[in-house]
């Protein structure tokens, strides 16, 4: 199992421990075995990282151009990229999840917390700007459907399904996962809260939510340096043009 596993990347091999494990409990469980022959192998440490890659809006305008509306891979990514929505509750979001106040409401597989998301009530002052995305989400959706991403055959797509469909579709190194962190994002930047994006997300602590705003203050400040060089350069190009 070692020799097995040595072979393979961090990632690659801590998933197929998990299937190693399966197999030597289930031969240690029929007897063919005298123990699991996995006990005392431990997952392998991970490479520290940033996590999934958030879209730029190169990789999104890209995206937009090689599949067009009509098709699945364009509804899957508009889905998830407006919604913020993990993958597992992605494949679940329908029509029935959008209340009379024109929030699509749903609790998320993973952390049980509630999210939130502007369906067709008004936009939030911050997040006008945003309605062309949302538009372009509602010129995807095919009407009559249980479940926004059914399958052709009306069943519910599978979540590893929804991840290797916008896999193969995207640009390499991007994943499903980091249209959630770009919508994210993209609320801390318009000069969303902490509150807001906990809500649009759905995160049950403000920690995490906390974590985008200090993000984009921090560009922010930035910007707002560069902005004003730019501003103080145009001020004194207009003052000697002025003199001459």
């Amino acid at each position: 199992v070692r020799a097995d596993l040595n072979k393979l990347k961090p990632h690659a091999a801590n998933d197929r421990l998990k299937t190693w494990r399966l197999l030597c409990e289930f031969a240690h469980g029929h007897n063919w075995t005298k123990r699991v022959a996995t006990d005392g192998i431990r997952r392998g440490k991970l490479p520290k990282s940033d996590g999934h890659t958030p879209w730029s809006a190169d990789d999104i305008e890209w995206y937009r151009a090689k599949w067009p509306i009509g098709t699945v891979q364009r509804l899957a990514m508009e889905l998830l990229y407006w919604t913020a929505a993990r993958t597992i509750d992605a494949v679940n979001l329908s029509p029935a999840m959008v209340g009379s106040d024109g929030i699509l409401t749903f609790t998320q597989a993973k952390t049980g917390g509630k999210a939130y998301v502007p369906w067709t009530n008004a936009l939030p002052d911050w997040a006008g700007h945003m309605e062309d995305d949302r538009n372009m989400l509602f010129a995807c959706i095919q009407p009559g459907r249980f479940t926004y991403l059914e399958t052709a055959g009306k069943k519910v797509r599978s979540r590893d399904g929804l991840s290797n469909l916008i896999s193969a579709a995207a640009r390499p190194g991007i994943s499903a996962h980091g249209l959630r962190k770009s919508r994210l994002t993209a609320i801390a930047e318009a000069g969303g809260s902490a509150n807001a994006i906990m809500s649009w997300g759905g995160h049950k602590s403000l920690s995490e939510a906390e974590e985008y705003v200090k993000t984009a203050d921090r560009k922010s400040v930035l910007l707002r340096t560069e902005q004003k060089r730019k501003t103080a350069n145009m001020a004194g190009q207009s003052a000697n043009t002025q003199r001459r």
